[in-house]
């Protein structure tokens, strides 16, 4: 997997208006940029903000 940091609000609209044809509608394209990539990757971002605090509670204890 590669994760780029980009806005997105800013990745969904590029991504709405590409891919609007192979999802039949823009309106299905934002939906599942919303409800199915966005969501993941923000599911991504949460699970390694939590790692690295894990991590430095971990260190502290050393």
């Amino acid at each position: 997997m590669v994760f780029i940091d980009a806005d997105f609000a800013a990745a969904r609209e590029r991504g709405t208006c590409r891919d609007a044809a192979a999802f039949g509608g823009t309106e299905a394209a934002a939906l599942a940029y919303e409800q199915r990539y966005h969501a993941a990757g923000r599911e991504y971002l949460a699970q390694r903000s939590r790692r690295r605090q894990l991590l430095r509670v971990g260190a502290s204890f050393r």
